[in-house]
């Protein structure tokens, strides 16, 4: 049994760690703004407008980091 929830462990870190480097391209892309000042210049070229559909844009991408961050078992990281 304690292998078995080691090795559980290990794979959702694992997929806990894929899960991070999305979030943060994604992140950027969503924030080139944020990627600028913070020396990352990939997105540049896509500075925003900050208007609603831009906005909207932005929160619908959270509600589905947030959802995707749900299943992730906290105590289990």
């Amino acid at each position: 049994m304690l292998i078995s929830a080691c090795k559980n462990k290990e794979a959702q870190n694992k997929r806990f760690e894929g899960f991070k480097e999305r979030f943060i391209e994604s992140y950027w892309q969503l924030n080139p703004t944020a990627a600028l000042y913070s020396g990352y210049h990939k997105y540049d070229t896509l500075l925003p407008a900050p208007d609603s559909a831009y906005i909207s844009n932005q929160l619908n991408a959270y509600k589905q980091w947030e959802d995707s961050l749900k299943r992730f078992d906290a105590d289990a990281l």
